[in-house]
């Protein structure tokens, strides 16, 4: 399953996560690794994850803290997680499109709602 999930981010980010690489678009590929196979294995200690890129366990920390930030800005790390989910099998793979959708927006009516209690400030005080 491991090399199956790395060869579907290779293919689908034109990367090679497996290389001595520190460009960004290699370490957000990893962690998208790292993300996955601590979903579809929790119980996996994190130093085994790392060992398949020969890095340690506060690798593997740092990318998975960092992980939904880089999936927030590169939107095709997000598409190939949903393609891994979905060819494992994993059924939450539309459902976290769906409820990553309703977090955007409730997030844009608070701050709609934040600008137009300003606004309302303003008038009432100027």
């Amino acid at each position: 399953m491991e090399e199956e999930i790395i060869e579907v981010i290779n293919k689908e980010l034109g990367l090679y996560i497996t290389q001595e690489n520190r460009k960004q678009e290699v370490v957000e590929a990893r962690a998208l690794y790292f993300h996955l196979m601590k979903q579809l294995h929790p119980k996996r200690s994190l130093q085994s994850l790392g060992d398949a890129f020969g890095k340690n366990h506060a690798t593997v920390i740092h990318a998975l803290k960092h992980y939904p930030i880089y999936e927030k800005y590169n939107e095709r790390l997000c598409e190939t997680k949903n393609l891994v989910l979905h060819l494992f099998g994993v059924k939450d793979a539309e459902e976290t499109i769906i409820l990553k959708f309703k977090r955007r927006s409730q997030e844009l009516e608070e701050s709609k709602k934040v600008r137009y209690d300003i606004i309302q400030q303003r008038i009432v005080t100027g």
